[in-house]
Order: structure tokens, then sequence, then C-alpha cells
């Protein structure tokens, strides 16, 4: 039930689930008159044009309809998708129009005649993976959608394009030569930046854990006790079996991949044409499952973040341990990433909500302690300099720091 009072407080109108608009005495609320609305579903809100003349409601239907109120006759529809999640939830008018809610966040700007001027899109959760490109386009994927936003419409403005999905949830994503990949209900799914809609490479991925891609378009998932390679075009072309690994992350750089498990990390070179190669292992520091890994840009290093908030730095060479004991957080490491063409500044996010830019060389470390409110769950360093962090209350940050 929704109850509204006119601009100039002399009518109320009232929605219950009868579907109709009910008119009221603004002093008396003795009955003034019923607005047939036609709705098929429950009208969740309704809202007063600012001249006090129409009247918008938002109905489970998935509709947003505007209605004259002298002559008690909708003049405008406007049907705004077909999935549960479609159903419009609220709605407001402005002087520029009607802004609607639907149940998954997006917000539409509905002018008189009921077109859909603008579509404002966000994430209502978790944030899997920020990227920004050299252009200036960002790529951002949360547990419930994949925008990308181009240099020309900035994350503030709120537009974005929506890479559009059968599935209700991504499970994990990450981005290569200029391509986002996603896990997408039981599938793995790849996109360009300009195309239209996502290719399906695999139709059944759904045990999947997370996914890393090497420079040559091989497609790295791991899995609890294992892995598996597929090729660009999604054929199968490897699978690895890890006895009591436990997998958990996944990182690459050229065709090297390395990948986070239950208190150890192992570096692998892969390649569509042969098998996974072992090159190292990165063992006997981790004392919790190594949640989150990183290379530095020139490849040479390995950071490893893991649940009991410790940090390492690893030659990817050897195996050795170049920095260790980055002990700070106060709960479990998420992410992590090298500033843009540096070995000796990483950013670490975690779930305590904090980031933290480590000096490595200084031994000296810069505290953001409230980053994102519930925990940070993933950061790119962008060549621009800037820090791009994403968290689970669902928002996308930027930040300055020092080149």
């Amino acid at each position: 039930m929704c109850v509204r009072y006119s601009p100039d407080m002399g009518t109320i109108a009232t929605v219950a689930r009868t579907g109709d608009i009910v008119l009221l005495d603004g002093q008396t609320a003795e009955k003034k008159g019923v607005i047939p609305t036609g709705h098929k579903g429950s009208i969740f809100s309704l809202a007063w044009s600012p001249d006090g003349k129409l009247i918008a409601t938002a109905s489970a239907d998935k509709s947003v309809k505007i209605f004259d109120v002298v002559t008690a006759s909708a003049i405008a529809t406007c049907t705004l998708g077909t999935r549960v999640m479609d159903m419009q939830q609220g709605v407001a008018y402005t002087t520029r129009g009607v802004v609607s809610v639907s149940f998954n966040g997006k917000l539409s700007l509905i002018n008189q005649k009921g077109e859909v001027q603008h579509r404002f899109a966000g994430h209502q959760g978790r944030i899997l993976l920020v990227h920004k490109e050299s252009d200036g386009t960002m790529v951002s994927v949360g547990v419930d959608r994949a925008l990308i936003w181009r240099a020309a419409l900035t994350p503030e403005s709120g537009e974005a394009r929506e890479v559009p999905l059968s599935a209700e949830l991504i499970t994990a994503a990450t981005f290569k030569g200029g391509k986002l990949y996603l896990l997408a209900g039981n599938e793995l799914l790849r996109c360009g930046l300009d195309d239209d809609e996502p290719v399906v490479m695999l139709k059944e991925a759904a045990n999947a854990v997370t996914l890393t891609v090497t420079e040559d378009g091989a497609v790295v998932l791991l899995h609890r006790n294992g892995f598996t390679v597929a090729d660009s075009t999604g054929r199968v072309v490897s699978e690895e079996r890890l006895d009591k690994f436990d997998g958990s992350s996944a990182a690459s750089h050229g065709n090297m991949i390395v990948l986070g498990g239950d208190k150890l990390a192992r570096g692998y070179q892969v390649t569509a044409a042969s098998p996974p190669e072992p090159k190292v292992v990165f063992s006997g520091h981790h004392s919790g499952t190594v949640a989150c890994v990183a290379f530095s840009n020139d490849g040479q290093l390995v950071a490893s973040g893991d649940a009991s908030r410790n940090i390492f730095v690893w030659s990817f060479t050897d195996g050795s341990v170049v920095y260790r004991d980055l002990v700070f957080h106060t709960l479990r490491v998420t992410s992590l990433t090298f500033a843009y063409n540096s070995n000796t500044r990483l950013f670490s996010g975690s779930m305590d909500a904090s980031l933290i830019l480590w000096d490595l060389e200084a031994k000296t470390r810069r505290t953001e302690d409230a980053a994102h409110r519930g925990g940070v769950s993933a950061v790119f360093g962008a060549a621009d300099g800037t820090l791009i962090s994403g968290g689970s209350d669902g928002c996308i940050r930027l930040w300055k720091s020092d080149k």
C-alpha cells in the first residue's frame, strides 16, 4: 500500500491490492474519486507530478504508468522488462520526468510520453572485478551484473552499458586482451568491449571457483582440487588434478599463471598447444588459504594474501620470498594489485574494509580504514596512477595515489 499527498496537500492518493488509485480529500479523507490503473500486478508506489496534475505508478507487472488526475485516464505506459527483477518497486516525479527503480536497483528516467530517456545502472552486491583501459574505459563486475563504462560516460554519471546475461548470478570474472571473461550461471562467457552480447565458450563450468586467462587466450578454470585449460575457442585441452589443494585464487602474466590454494600457491606455464608445465611452488610461509594472488607488471614477482591476514611477495623465478610478513589487516586479505610499472608499490584490500598502499622498498604503508563497508573485494592499479577498488557494499571508488 502507498499513500501520497498532492503538492498542495488538497488530495490524498492511495493504492492497495485492488489495483485502483483512490483519491481522498486532504482535509476530511472523504472519497473524491477512483482512477482505474489496469496494472496486472500489485502497485508498489505512486508519485504526484510537481504541478499536481499527474500521478505515476510503479507495479509488479514491470511497468510504470502515468495518469491524468482530472480525466482519470492513463496517458502513458512504459514496460521495463520481463523478469522478476524488473518489477518496479519505487517511483518519484521530478521536473525532468518520472524516475522508477526496479528490484535489481536499475533506475529509469521516463518522460511524459512513457519513453525511457536514460537508464542508470550500478551494482547491488559484492564487486568481483574492476579494470581500467588506457583509453579510460572502465569495466566493473559484481555478482549481479557486468558493466562497461566508456570514457565519455564517467562512473559519476551513472550511465554504463550492461553486458546482457541470462544468468542471475556471476561467480567470477577476469579481463584480458580487451575481453571480459565471466563465470555466470553454469557457463563460461567471453565478451569484447564493443560486442552486443557475450559468446558462450563452455556450457558446463559450474564447478569452477575462479579463472584467469593467458596472453594467447587460453582460459584456466580453477577448481577446488584441480584446474582445466580451454583454448580460445572454448575447447578443453587439459585437465589437471591437484590433490588436497583447495584452490581459491588465480592470476596470470603472459603465459605464466599462479594458482592459490591451502597454505601455498603454484606457478605454471600454460599454452593451448601443450600440457601445463609446473614452474614453481610458493610454500612454507602461509598459515591459511591463499585468497588472492597478483603478478607484478613485469611478471618477475608474485604477491599472495591469505585468510590469516598475511601477505608475501615472491620471486616467480625460484619461489624465494622477497618481502615477508606484511601483516596489518585485521581480517582476510581479499585482493592485491601492484601499482602500474612498479615492483615496490603494492595495494591490498581486506574484509576489514581497509585499503593499504605498501611501499615495499621503504618499508612503509598508508592505510584507508573505511574504504568499503562490508569489506574490499577487488582492486586494480591503472596506468594513469589511479587505484580502483570495489567492495561488498556494491560501490566502486577511484583513489589518487602518487605515481
